[in-house]
């Protein structure tokens, strides 16, 4: 794989960042006053820098067109049931749900493994969600960033056993707990086809994604590696199969 661009990406990042500070330390008011505002969140250079060295990084695949699907029923209910490493019978929603609400309580007689209640910031969405597990219909939900079916086209299926346990279990890397309607409205489309619509949001989500296909050494498609860049506000680099980039026209 070509790397002379192996800089191209954090350098653009690096370029866009210092046009962000800029442009935030300075509001040009209606009267032609300028006006203090704060610049923009550090989690947001945060983001943009990691998606630059991601992008510089990552294989790049062609999109993918195939009908491969992660196997579902038994199999993979029993993987959720207990995640690798874990000294408890929790189930990774559960896991997934005290790790990610704030003010949580559990239910009682659960040894703190059965979430009752708790809020939810939401990264797909921005809103806050009250949860609650008594209610008839779920608030918030648990959704993987990198989607199962995505990574068993491009190379999970040939994986051992204990590498898909880690996958479908991993509530520090690829489980995240989004409000319900929003995991539902995306339906595990790739970071090609969906993406929360706030734009900090939605640059969190590429640094997640990216982050996903590093730890378990999954390539991300030219559509994926495309919207990162349009997202964290790295554009005009065109994007190339096996990781390549170079300057669009």
């Amino acid at each position: 794989m070509a790397k002379t661009h192996q800089t191209a990406w954090t350098a653009i990042a690096a370029a866009v960042m210092v046009a962000v500070a800029a442009a935030a330390a300075v509001v040009i008011t209606t009267d032609h006053h300028e006006a203090d505002t704060a610049p923009p969140p550090p989690q947001v250079f945060h983001d943009v820098i990691t998606v630059a060295s991601l992008l510089d990084a990552l294989p790049v695949v062609d999109d993918i067109d195939s009908t491969a699907r992660w196997p579902d029923g038994q199999r993979l209910a029993e993987l959720l049931v207990r995640p690798p490493g874990s000294d408890h019978g929790c189930d990774t929603r559960n896991i997934a749900l005290a790790a990610e609400l704030e003010a949580v309580t559990f239910a009682a007689g659960t040894d703190n493994c059965v979430v009752a209640q708790g809020v939810l910031n939401d990264p797909y969405t921005g809103v806050t969600v009250e949860f609650d597990a008594a209610s008839e219909k779920d608030a918030a939900a648990s959704d993987y960033v990198y989607p199962l079916d995505a990574a068993w086209a491009l190379g999970a299926a040939a994986w051992a056993p204990e590498q898909q346990q880690r996958f479908v279990s991993d509530v520090q890397t690829n489980i995240i707990v989004a409000s319900a309607q929003a995991v539902e409205h995306r339906a595990q489309r790739g970071l090609s086809q969906w993406h929360p619509s706030n734009d900090d949001l939605a640059c969190a989500f590429a640094a997640k994604y990216l982050r996903v296909a590093q730890t378990y050494a999954l390539p991300i498609t030219r559509g994926d590696a495309v919207a990162a860049t349009q997202l964290c506000g790295l554009g005009n680099t065109a994007v190339t199969t096996a990781g390549e980039t170079e300057p669009a026209n």
